[in-house]
């Protein structure tokens, strides 16, 4: 489960980023890649632990490519935040890399 902690800040611009995002395909072959997450703080934000922890849980979960990042971006609409996305970048797959995004608006 990831935490929510307070911050004093609102309004401020927020990346965090990975590169070290796996998941497991309907194959069972695993997917790699980065993940990159933004937000603009409303007085919230993540416990990087606990983020980290959420990020490494994806490991042994099967998730269609298409569909990872709109999981992510659901599991962390936890904030209650107007203003947040999630983009995944994949490493090449059969000579094939791709970026898969999901916004809340």
């Amino acid at each position: 489960m990831i935490k929510v902690i307070e911050t004093k800040t609102q309004g401020s611009h927020i990346e965090f980023s990975s590169p070290e995002l796996m998941w497991l395909g309907l194959s069972g072959q695993p997917y790699r890649g980065s993940l990159q997450i933004e937000m603009i703080s409303n007085g919230k934000s993540f416990d990087l632990l606990s983020l980290k922890k959420y990020i490494t849980s994806l490991r042994s979960q099967v998730v269609i490519l298409e569909d990872i990042a709109q999981k992510i971006l659901n599991d962390l609409d936890l904030l209650e935040n107007n203003t947040l996305s999630v983009s995944v970048r994949t490493t090449p797959r059969g000579g094939i890399s791709s970026k898969i995004s999901a916004k809340k608006q």
